[in-house]
């Protein structure tokens, strides 16, 4: 009886030693977990978060010059898991072009529509909206030129630009996730006029050469003026890795919950830091706001309902999707 007394007592013992040891090794792994994850997301030089937010932005152009050319829209399907980008807003379309104002003005026409929603965003090289309106019933015409041109403009409201090749992104409401066959055609009427010429383009893999590339093709901006410079001189392609996987992290984290701040001009009071912004290019654009409008906190309420499942996915998807391009 002792001996098995004894017997139990020391099993008791080992089996508390050894839940004991678990838990010791389970705290010191979600202590190096976390230690881990908070070097990974701790804040990078800046001038890595302007260089990573050009190269992602000027990659997506470089391809769609290669592909279309200017002056024309692209008409994809709305983005779903097998994106790079995954966009959060999967009720519209987009139609998105390059073009290229280095010959004189250029003019969009957005195609005339129901009562859906319907809106054109605007970007420079860098990644910075300068210009955004929901367009009307009626369609509207819009005018994009240098902002160093002096020649006559056509009718039309006139958008100015510091950048010799801007991103025109719009948006067409969809009823019907990909299969709205009337908001499919609605956007297939928008055009683009304006002459246009052929570039030599760097190659997208090299992040210093595309920095540089839009340096020469873009006036400055004050406030990223120096920052450029720097990331042409020191954003390599091993940087360019490393920045990708910080900005992931930092998304994983819950660093952002909402759009406001990532895309707007760059002198814009809501305008967010430059790690925020270019976390903004891997969330993709959602809907921005109309001033006064009671639409924008029905939209601000849905996209962050979209928001936090998309950037679970960052924590989850170890597919090729995710790797840095």
């Amino acid at each position: 009886m002792i001996e098995q007394k004894v017997s139990r007592e020391t099993k008791n013992e080992n089996f508390m030693l050894r839940t004991l040891l678990r838990l010791i090794f389970a705290a010191s792994a979600l202590t190096a977990s976390l230690a881990s994850t908070a070097q990974t997301t701790k804040d990078l030089p800046e001038f890595q978060y302007a260089g990573y937010r050009v190269v992602h932005h000027l990659g997506v152009q470089i391809d769609h010059m290669e592909r279309i050319g200017f002056n024309t829209f692209e008409h994809p399907r709305i983005a779903d898991y097998r994106s790079f980008v995954i966009t959060p807003a999967l009720d519209h379309f987009y139609s998105k072009a390059v073009v290229d104002v280095r010959w004189g003005p250029v003019v969009v026409d957005t195609p005339a529509k129901d009562d859906r929603y319907s809106s054109i965003e605007i970007f420079s090289q860098e990644h910075f909206a300068i210009y955004d309106k929901i367009t009307g019933r009626d369609g509207e015409r819009f005018v994009l030129v240098h902002e160093d041109y002096k020649g006559p403009l056509p009718d039309g409201t006139v958008i100015k630009t510091k950048s010799n090749f801007p991103f025109v992104f719009l948006r067409t409401q969809s009823f019907n996730f990909n299969n709205d066959k009337v908001a499919d055609a609605i956007r297939h009427q928008a055009r683009i006029h304006g002459a246009w010429q052929d570039v030599e383009l760097p190659n997208p893999k090299d992040p210093q050469a595309v920095i540089k590339w839009s340096i020469a093709n873009s006036k400055p901006y004050r406030q990223t003026k120096k920052l450029m410079k720097m990331a042409a001189e020191q954003y390599t392609a091993e940087v360019h890795a490393a920045t990708f996987e910080n900005v992931k992290a930092f998304l994983a984290s819950g660093g952002v919950s909402g759009n406001v701040g990532m895309f707007e001009a760059i002198d814009h009071p809501a305008g967010g830091s430059h790690k925020v912004r270019a976390a903004g290019t891997l969330l993709g654009h959602l809907y921005f706001q109309q001033k006064g409008s009671k639409r924008w906190q029905l939209l601000d309420a849905g996209n962050r309902r979209w928001l936090l499942p998309a950037v679970s996915l960052l924590r989850t998807d170890q597919s090729a999707q995710w790797q840095y391009g």
